[in-house]
């Protein structure tokens, strides 16, 4: 046991005090690699499933870790019992998130925040220190992350070198186990050796700065700073134009402002420490920042409101919302308060805050949204006269459009209210007699059937214009290096898809799906499935494109890169093969490309 014990600290540096430190984190790690290793090589989860578990898990690793943190701070470890009980409540709610309108990422964001924080709370103000403990939190993320890219860029060329010397393929070993675990496990671990203890000191602390404090302050002084505030004079002058154009562009703003309050908010807390103040752009920096970002988070109020009042809450709309809140809760704090108030912890605190309490409960931002959005579809709905007296939906034979611009409202909602799987508020104006019916008809084939609801709601000839429907759009090009794709044709475009088909193997697949008809390509063989799950084509790939010439120089495949699928009754569904190429010597093909449909509803 003891040459075990040897060997695990001889290649993990600082195992063993990891281990000691982040029990519960590590286990939990363990099992995020678990899940993944499980998906990648024996598949059977779905993407909801996998949402479930990996949300649930990455929350309760920040947890515990946060945990840890606030016991060190204190002086006095937490119950192991308490981090279990509040592990298997995070794993609870990661995995009920539907049923509770709980916003796992929004959560995983509230602790990440409050990571910096967590070593301190409940202490008097001590500026110095938390500013030293979180930049080299984040240094030690930053040296994770280039480790990772390392990581896999040595084992992208040892994959090569072995191919192109012996013929030996590792590629499926790399992609089901050195990549789930190097990153999944191995990646995570070292951050964890990397974390500071919050009373560490050392020749980088800010009472006497080293080599990284210093590049750091460099880095908000002269890049960041400088850079803010000439960001910030477009800003102010942009929403000049706005005021007298009265015309608020759709969603520019939140992209522009959003970003600019978050980086602007890093900036000040980067030139926060005394070394750093003593340079006179730092200063003005300080003086100036949150006085300038008062209007810019004003502005993105009154976009986002402007958007919530055309179209209701979103959850996207909603988080907008406690962006600005936050930008303007701490521009009044560090403003309006005596400089004795004016804590750094404030500023990461009260974003986290804010996110944990939208993540979850009737004020949360999913139970906001759906409300919103069941109550634009009642509307509407009352508008086309669609509903009985009991609030249900009339019989689909007397359900008739009368005002199209209501109606493009009502599956605008409705679609919202799919996309998100609320079953309740939908169920809600389905008539009694049909209720059993439409639930069975909605989740056929393990999906909700967005046709079959826009149908019975009398919605499923109401669009908006398509993006490929005007007539001065024939190309399509998902990425600059590949030729134009002719789409004039077709009525969708997906996004770019790739595929390995390895002859020696069947565990490669993937399934694209659209509206009732979904796409799987299954190692050699690509199948279109309608409404029904029922295959209407099928095609061997592997022999279509091994019956296409090779080019020697560089292996890729000439072809006609249209491959027709499916052609009837008015549906086309095509495939666009953008590139192939075959390796003999491990007799596999790979080959990239993009969906081309027409006469299918797909909902945007």
């Amino acid at each position: 046991m003891s040459k075990l014990k040897q060997w695990v600290e001889s290649i993990v540096p600082d195992a063993q005090a990891v281990f000691r430190r982040f029990p519960l984190a590590i286990v939990l790690v363990a099992a995020l690699t678990g899940v993944i290793l499980t998906e990648t090589n024996f598949g059977g989860l779905s993407n909801e499933m996998m949402m479930r578990l990996l949300g649930g898990i990455v929350l309760a690793g920040y947890v515990s870790v946060i945990l840890t943190l606030y016991g060190e701070g204190r002086g006095k470890t937490v119950p192991i019992a308490l981090k279990v009980v509040a592990v298997l409540l995070c794993l609870l709610l990661g995995y009920f998130f539907r049923q509770m309108a709980f916003i796992t990422p929004a959560a995983i964001g509230a602790s990440i925040l409050f990571l910096g924080n967590a070593p301190f709370w409940r202490r008097k103000r001590d500026d110095v220190a938390v500013w030293d403990f979180t930049h080299k939190l984040w240094t030690a993320v930053l040296f994770t992350v280039a480790g990772s890219i390392i990581y896999v860029l040595g084992i992208f060329a040892i994959t090569g070198a072995l191919r192109s010397l012996f013929g030996v393929d590792i590629r499926g070993l790399v992609q089901d186990w050195m990549l789930p675990i190097g990153l999944g496990f191995l990646a995570p671990m070292a951050w964890l050796s990397m974390l500071p203890r919050h009373d560490d000191e050392d020749n980088d602390s800010l009472r006497n700065p080293g080599f990284i404090s210093k590049a750091v302050g460099f880095l908000g002084a002269w890049i960041l700073a400088p850079l803010t505030l000439i960001y910030a004079a477009i800003l102010l002058a942009y929403g000049v134009k706005i005021v007298l154009t009265q015309s608020v562009p759709d969603g520019e703003i939140a992209a522009l402002v959003t970003p600019f309050l978050i980086i602007g908010a890093l900036t000040w807390l980067i030139l926060d420490p005394p070394f750093i103040q003593r340079k006179r752009l730092a200063r003005w920096y300080t003086k100036l920042w949150f006085p300038l970002s008062i209007p810019a988070a004003l502005l993105l109020v009154y976009a986002v409101f402007v958007r919530i009042g055309e179209y209701g809450w979103t959850i996207e709309r909603y988080l907008l919302v406690l962006a600005a809140v936050w930008a303007l809760g701490i521009a009044c704090w560090f403003i309006f308060r005596s400089e004795a108030k004016r804590d750094i912890r404030i500023i990461p605190g009260f974003a986290a805050l804010l996110l944990a309490l939208g993540s979850i409960g009737p004020w949360g931002a999913d139970s906001v949204s759906t409300f919103s959005q069941a109550s634009r579809l009642k509307s509407a709905l009352v508008s086309n006269e669609m509903l009985n007296d009991a609030g249900q939906l009339k019989p689909l034979s007397n359900l008739n459009i009368t005002d199209d611009a209501q109606a493009l409202k009502a599956k605008g909602a409705l679609q919202y209210l799919v996309r998100h799987k609320k079953q309740r508020p939908i169920m809600k104006f389905v008539p009694d007699a049909e209720k059993a019916e439409f639930r069975t008809e909605m989740n056929k084939g393990n999906y909700w059937n967005n046709s079959f609801v826009n149908k019975r709601f009398g919605l499923k000839g109401v669009s908006s214009a398509n993006a490929y429907d005007r007539d001065d759009r024939f190309e399509y090009n998902p990425f600059a290096q590949l030729r134009p794709i002719k789409v004039s044709d077709y009525e969708y475009v997906s996004l770019q898809l790739s595929h390995n088909i390895y002859r020696k193997s069947a565990r490669q697949s993937k399934d694209y799906k659209m509206g009732d008809y979904r796409v799987e390509t299954t190692n050699d063989t690509v199948k279109v499935y309608n409404e029904n799950n029922i295959v209407v084509a099928e095609q061997d790939i592997w022999k279509w494109l091994r019956e296409q010439p090779v080019n020697s120089d560089d292996n890729t495949i000439n072809l006609d890169p249209y491959l027709v699928l499916y052609d009837e009754i008015e549906v086309k569904i095509t495939l666009y093969i953008t590139y192939a190429s075959y390796e003999k010597k491990s007799d596999s093909i790979d080959f990239r490309y993009v969906i081309l449909a027409k006469g299918i509803e797909v909902d945007s």
